[in-house]
């Protein structure tokens, strides 16, 4: 059996090839980057009022209390379950939510 030449890469010539790639990459920057899909981020004074509570709390929970561990344990989970149903309200957040 005759092996016939090895199978070339591209049948397109190279300057065909070529051109090809550069009505390919001749778009690049000229679409709009959006962020539809995601959450809008929180204010200035949300971010700022957000931060004072978790400070204070955290700094009165340490100064008093010797298991700060156990304290956060039972406060924590609905706190997260508010927090992300309201980033991103959906039927399985209020459900969560609701039973945290």
């Amino acid at each position: 059996s005759t092996a016939g030449p090895p199978p070339r890469a591209s049948r397109l010539p190279r300057k065909l090839a070529r051109d090809a790639l550069l009505r390919m990459t001749s778009l690049t920057g000229s679409t709009a980057a959006t962020l539809s899909g995601t959450v809008a981020p929180p204010t200035v004074q949300a971010a700022l009022l957000g931060s004072v509570a978790q400070i204070a709390t955290l700094s009165a929970v340490w100064l008093r209390y010797t298991s700060i561990v156990d304290r956060l344990w039972s406060i924590l989970p609905w706190l997260y379950c508010l927090h992300w149903y309201g980033s991103a309200p959906t039927p399985r957040g209020l459900l969560l939510a609701t039973l945290a």
